[in-house]
């Protein structure tokens, strides 16, 4: 079948012509249909973006509440650990006193960086969360800071503790040897030279063969003669720490160089060797190689036998473990 054809009136010539589809005619329904969808893609773009972007508002606004509320949180355990690290810190300076180490200054402690601390750039859109994102990032690396210093410290605490024990144990507290004073430390007449000299010691009066005592732990540095000196037979304890002890005028020795000696063993026994006009022990103290009076180092008086009978009752005291 046919298509129907189309007829219209000439405007120019007022004559029926037959209606002819052009080139032209086409373009114009075809550019008219574009256009019309181009206007209809936009609003219905538009429409959807707005509503899209509403709903991606609300769940931010969500995100950012919630991620509020989780930050409020942490500040508050900041602030339970730096209450934490206060009490820390009074306790470490408690014992930093009892081992005798110099007091952390308090900036030192609040581990203050004196100034702006460039932080890492948080940004989540949202300005106050941004804030406080910081604020608590500043705090975190101050608290790490100051656990770095109390770690530090305490372990400062620690290895001047060791020392310490080890200091009381090499210390000579104990006389060294049972017997009468006879001469102190200080100026006096020399018995055999008859001059006044200085007395680097002390001298106990003992019989010959008397027990002499280590007075604290240490090592042999000397045991023999030395009659250049006019000690006689002598020896000499290194006990560490700037501190030695000399023994003098002994009969005899019962300790060699390099042997290592705790507080309250025998290592030698009393005599009148050398430079001495009756059998007695010369007791000298040296730090840092100066004479000390060695009734300054004396605790309580306690003499050698009264020591190891002390040891031997705690030794006995002690709960056993096997």
């Amino acid at each position: 079948m046919k298509g129907i054809k189309k007829f219209s009136i000439d405007p120019h010539t007022l004559r029926v012509v037959e209606d002819k589809n052009t080139l032209s005619h086409y373009l114009f329904w075809f550019g008219l249909i574009i256009f019309t969808s181009s206007i209809l893609s936009t609003v219905t773009l538009y429409f959807f973006g707005e509503v899209l972007e509403s709903q991606y508002s609300k769940t931010l606004k969500v995100e950012n509440e919630s991620l509020r509320i989780q930050i409020g949180k942490f500040a508050e355990k900041i602030a339970t650990f730096n209450r934490v690290v206060s009490t820390l810190a009074n306790k470490d300076e408690e014992l930093r006193v009892l081992v005798d180490l110099p007091a952390i200054d308090s900036d030192t402690r609040q581990a203050g960086v004196g100034g702006s601390v460039p932080v890492k750039e948080l940004f989540t859109g949202n300005f106050d969360v941004d804030r406080m994102l910081s604020s608590t990032q500043v705090a975190l690396d101050q608290i790490d800071r100051q656990l770095k210093i109390q770690k530090d410290s305490y372990s400062e605490i620690l290895l001047q503790y060791k020392v310490n024990e080890q200091y009381f144990v090499n210390f000579p507290a104990i006389k060294p040897a049972q017997g009468r004073l006879s001469s102190g430390f200080g100026s006096r007449i020399h018995p055999i030279y008859k001059i006044r000299r200085p007395h680097q010691g002390i001298d106990i009066s003992i019989p010959r063969g008397t027990p002499i005592y280590a007075t604290g732990a240490g090592t042999v540095e000397f045991s023999g003669g030395n009659p250049r000196t006019g000690f006689g037979r002598l020896v000499i304890l290194n006990h560490g720490f700037s501190l030695k002890t000399y023994y003098a005028h002994l009969s005899s020795v019962t300790v060699k160089k390099g042997q290592k000696i705790k507080r309250g063993d025998i290592i030698a026994y009393s005599g009148n060797t050398g430079v001495s006009t009756a059998p007695h022990l010369h007791y000298e103290v040296h730090y840092r190689g100066r004479p000390q009076d060695p009734a300054m180092y004396f605790l309580d008086d306690l003499d050698p036998v009264e020591y190891n009978i002390a040891i031997h009752s705690s030794d006995r005291d002690r709960p056993t473990l096997d």
